[in-house]
């Protein structure tokens, strides 16, 4: 019996018993006995963090573990285009969203960058540390239903980011199309351009937006200007609606 599908339970290698056996507890026990629902013998979906989806039969279920039985498929293909997202650095409270919602929707880089805007306090902030930026990034795939964990990186340079560091990076992945929204574009993404490209990279700036310098320095390394909204928006927001865009357009 397939218990109530939610959120996919996802399992890392240190989860792994024997075979196909893994054992959980923690916060995806408690997941899976509050929120699923489910009892012992039911089947709910699991995914290995960058690996397979399974539908996992729940053989044991404890207070203290669950243990599970697995039938992996074969992994899904990552998304075309591909997209990373670069964002200057938000609120530590706003960048627990941002991470969910990247992880949620496909982001496969994500580059957390400084600017004019952004409080320099943020960097050192507890929601920075490796383990809590993978706790964010886990609940936001198992939210989507994927595993593939985005990769992070922090640049406190900024111009040393776009003028050094994007183009190293961009010869690994060639014609990538470099986007940033801004709150004075006017036009919105054109079609023709989002399907021919398989790597797409977007910039989102920070509250209040981007300083003039800025946005030169971005227009010099290639990055177009788009429309997300004729509403100002929220970073989290304009996040969601930037991948949105792209997804409506190739979909």
């Amino acid at each position: 019996m397939l218990a109530q599908p939610m959120n996919l339970v996802i399992l890392e290698n240190t989860d792994h018993v024997t075979g196909s056996i893994y054992r959980i507890d923690g916060p995806r026990l408690r997941h899976i006995r509050s929120i699923l629902k489910a009892k012992h013998g039911e089947t709910i979906e699991a995914g290995l963090l960058n690996g397979p989806i399974a539908a996992a039969k729940i053989i044991e279920l404890t207070k203290t573990c669950a243990t599970l039985d697995c039938t992996f498929a074969a992994a899904a293909a990552r998304q075309s285009p591909a997209i990373d997202l670069i964002c200057a650095l938000p609120r530590p409270q706003t960048l627990k969203k941002v991470l969910q919602t990247a992880a949620t929707m496909g982001v496969e880089n994500i580059h957390l960058i400084n600017a004019n805007r952004v409080e320099q306090c943020y960097f050192s902030a507890s929601a920075m540390e490796p383990q809590n930026i993978k706790k964010q990034l886990l609940e936001g795939l198992s939210q989507g239903k994927r595993t593939n964990l985005p990769k992070v990186q922090i640049h406190r340079r900024f111009r040393c980011f776009f003028e050094e560091i994007l183009p190293r990076i961009e010869t690994q992945q060639p014609g990538s199309l470099k986007l940033t929204a801004d709150v004075h574009a006017t036009k919105y993404l054109k079609p023709q351009t989002v399907k021919t490209s398989h790597r797409i990279i977007i910039a989102i700036g920070p509250e209040g937006g981007w300083v003039d310098f800025e946005l030169e320095i971005m227009d010099r390394t290639g990055f177009k200007l788009f429309k997300l909204s004729n509403s100002t928006l929220r970073v989290e927001n304009a996040v969601v609606a930037a991948i949105a865009q792209i997804e409506h357009i190739v979909r």
